[in-house]
């Protein structure tokens, strides 16, 4: 953690980057779309082993 932490701040210090905001980060779209968390959206939501980590976020 401590390594990782001062590979950031080199990275940031090189490239004049802001420490209190990633710049850098890239959320892509389908994950920027509000969830309306009815009976109905629920039910449609496929929870299972199957689907990627990262598509259950």
């Amino acid at each position: 953690m401590t390594q990782g932490l001062k590979e950031v701040k080199q990275f940031r210090r090189e490239r004049n980057d802001a420490f209190h905001f990633n710049w850098l980060l890239k959320i892509e779209e389908s994950f920027q779309h509000p969830f309306d968390p009815t009976h109905e959206n629920m039910a449609k939501l496929q929870l299972n082993h199957d689907v990627p980590t990262h598509e259950l976020a």
